[in-house]
This record gives structure tokens, C-alpha cells and sequence, in this order.
């Protein structure tokens, strides 16, 4: 972020170093987690899926074009 503070420097920094969520939080929790947001991912790939099938690129993503279960994959690599 470029601000114009005119040479005046942060009174601090939101900045430390975090753990990984999977060591932060315990299996139940992530599990509960995945478990209330398992439709509204269904729905993202569903979404991802067309747009890929009609011209959009995933980046990063090698899978064959309009390849639900390769959208899914990818998704779940970089989730």
C-alpha cells in the first residue's frame, strides 16, 4: 500500500509471524469448518468450472478444460 504519509513513519506493524491454520486449530474443528462450508465450495467450483469451460483461466491450473473433478483438485491444492 502506497500512502502519503509525508515522511511521517507507523507508530507499529501488523506484521508477525503466523502458524499454520492446521497446526493452530485441532481436526474437529477443521472438520466442522469443512463441513458448513462444503456447499457454498461446491457451488465455487460449479462457478469455476463454467467460467474455465467458457474462456477463463485458473492460474496455475493444468487440468483438462471444463474438468469438474480437475477444478476440484486445484482448488483443493491451493485451499
Amino acid at each position: 500500500m502506497h500512502c502519503h504519509s509525508h515522511g511521517v513513519t507507523p507508530s507499529h506493524e501488523w506484521k508477525h509471524d503466523h502458524i499454520p491454520a492446521n497446526e493452530d486449530t485441532g481436526k474437529e474443528l477443521r472438520d466442522k469448518f469443512d463441513r458448513l462450508m462444503a456447499e457454498e465450495k461446491r457451488r465455487l467450483v460449479r462457478v469455476l468450472t463454467e467460467g474455465n469451460r467458457d474462456g477463463m483461466s485458473l492460474a496455475s491450473f493444468h487440468g483438462k478444460v471444463g474438468d469438474e473433478g480437475a477444478v476440484r483438485e486445484w482448488l483443493d491444492a491451493g485451499w
